[in-house]
């Protein structure tokens, strides 16, 4: 490993480091926008890296038993 590797690791670990809360408040917030379209039947999973361009990935998992129908929009 070259020392611009070890230093690239350090520095996208450093960046891995979220706000206290994020990921929970993140997950209740998304938790709460789809439930308002389909009727969730477990945990929702949600996990935040970071890719070698230093890019956040974040990944959301749900599960449903059920999705509600589509409200026409008012005009």
């Amino acid at each position: 490993m070259t020392e611009l590797d070890r230093l690239r690791r350090i520095l996208l670990s450093d960046k891995t480091r979220l706000p206290c809360g994020f990921e929970e408040v993140v997950k209740r917030d998304v938790e709460r926008a789809l439930s308002q379209y389909a009727r969730l039947s477990g945990r929702t999973e949600l996990t935040v890296d970071v890719d070698a361009r230093g890019m956040y990935v974040i990944k959301i998992t749900a599960t449903a038993d059920g999705i509600y129908p589509c409200k026409k929009p008012d005009k």
